[in-house]
């Protein structure tokens, strides 16, 4: 649901928990966005949940939750993800 609503999110993808958001500037050509990809971690962690970034335009987001992870916290976890894509792309309007 997420990604539906933030274009700048061109695939998601992974294995059991471990998953990859991968940010891009232009969803024409799939251009890396590691701006994106930063404000996004930063954002985050400010906000209490610790991800990272990697891959060779650094605009992959990595999420690895622990294996315990409780609904509660991956709703947190979610939520936090999609207001931080809703703060970039108002930061960024106009």
């Amino acid at each position: 649901a997420i990604a539906r609503n933030h274009p700048a999110i061109a695939q998601v993808r992974g294995a059991g928990l471990f998953l990859a958001v991968e940010c891009v500037s232009d969803t024409a050509t799939n251009a890396p966005d590691a701006a994106l990809a930063t404000f996004v971690v930063n954002y985050l962690r400010r906000n209490g949940v610790l991800i990272s970034a990697s891959g060779p335009g650094a605009n992959i987001l990595k999420i690895r939750p622990p294996l315990v992870i409780r609904e509660a916290e991956a709703q947190i976890l979610l939520d936090t993800l999609d207001d931080a894509f809703t703060a970039h792309h108002t930061s960024t309007e106009g």
